[in-house]
C-alpha cells in the first residue's frame, strides 16, 4: 500500500516530493498542502506517512 501512495505523490507531484513528503507536508506553502486545503481535507501527518514512504521504492519498468 505504501508503494502505491508513494508512486501516486509522484505522478503528480515529482520524485523529490515523494522522497521528502515530512518537510512537504511541513511546509505550508508547498504545492502538496494546498492542493489539500483547496480540497477542504486535513494533510496526513508528514511523520508519520515518511515513516511509511521511506521504507519503500517506488517500482520503473525499464524500456
Amino acid at each position: 500500500m505504501a508503494r502505491f501512495a508513494k508512486s501516486l505523490i509522484q505522478i503528480h507531484y515529482g520524485e523529490d516530493v515523494a522522497n521528502s513528503i515530512q518537510s512537504q507536508l511541513a511546509n505550508p506553502n508547498s504545492e502538496i498542502n494546498i492542493d489539500f486545503k483547496n480540497k477542504k481535507l486535513k494533510a496526513p501527518d508528514g511523520k508519520a506517512l515518511a515513516n511509511h514512504l521511506n521504507a519503500v521504492d517506488v517500482d520503473t519498468i525499464d524500456n
